[in-house]
């Protein structure tokens, strides 16, 4: 559809050139112009009718079809308007001017509407919302923790895949962690229509040290910035001091290069207490 539109917007450009190099009278017809806006009121409600249809199947196809109508219904609108004008102001001839200004909004709406199909295509970014609404759903099972490497693949309706690591209790019951697993994935395919693989992290909630020590870190991450957040947490103690070691998850966009990061957390953790060791992987998040 995209292409469709994209060569109307070229014709059209054409066709207007055309008309400002060698300008013609345009010759009013009042049956003419009554049989253009009947056909125009009729493309127009062609268009709210498939963007009604186009939200309620949540079709990028028929998005594709409205904006089609849509640049159909402005190019017919020029021509309609050049003719009434020409009824009043005989050598006025600006139905050229008037299309090419439709071309360069056709041209747009095509643009537009191939790169959103080429974006389904490849596999699009999720929305914050369908985003938070499927972190939402996972974090409401019991003995899930935490979740994070949450990836987000949509191939367009009905056609969106996820990955995400959960992070669960390392001394639960196998067989109960893995039947969470299960409700989890099954639950989310009937009721999102994600097709969810999940990945377990155990986590230990009943060290009270490695507890304390997590939210040590959480606090320095977070004061370094508010928008950071770190996972798979653990400590090895040693003769000599203790490692901890973690991921921290940074946002795109970021002004700060990872190792800026890294350097300011390991700083202001060593402040803390100087027998601690940070080993920090820095990673960006997938969606």
């Amino acid at each position: 559809v995209s292409f469709i539109i994209l060569f109307m917007g070229i014709e059209l450009a054409i066709q207007s050139v055309e008309k400002i190099r060698s300008p013609e009278n345009v010759q009013f017809s009042l049956v003419g112009a009554i049989i253009i806006a009947v056909s125009i009121l009729g493309k127009l409600w062609l268009a709210f009718f498939n963007k009604s249809l186009g939200k309620k199947i949540s079709s990028p196809a028929m998005t594709a079809v409205v904006a089609d109508s849509i640049s159909d219904i402005a190019a017919t609108s020029i021509t309609l308007i050049a003719l009434i004008l020409s009824n009043f102001f005989p050598n006025l001839h600006i139905d050229g001017w008037l299309g090419i200004v439709v071309a360069c909004f056709v041209l747009k709406a095509g643009l537009e509407i191939f790169r959103d199909t080429l974006s389904t295509l490849i596999g699009k970014s999720p929305s914050k919302e369908f985003v938070e609404s499927l972190e939402k759903k996972i974090l409401s099972y019991d003995h899930v923790s935490g979740i994070h490497d949450l990836i987000v693949h949509s191939y367009g309706p009905g056609r969106d895949f996820a990955t995400v690591h959960v992070e669960m209790p390392s001394d639960l019951n196998v067989m109960v962690g893995h039947n969470i697993i299960d409700d989890i994935e099954n639950d989310v395919k009937k009721e999102m229509g994600i097709d969810l693989t999940i990945h377990y992290d155990p986590i230990e909630v009943n060290n009270e040290r490695v507890t304390e020590l997590k939210e040590i870190t959480e606090n320095v991450v977070r004061k370094v910035n508010p928008e950071l957040s770190i996972h798979d947490f653990r400590i090895v103690d040693g003769p000599m001091h203790t490692n901890l070691i973690f991921d921290v998850v940074i946002p795109y966009g970021f002004k700060e290069s990872p190792k800026e990061i890294i350097s300011e957390i390991s700083s202001q953790i060593s402040e803390i207490n100087s027998s601690y060791f940070t080993v920090i992987k820095a990673e960006h998040s997938f969606v």
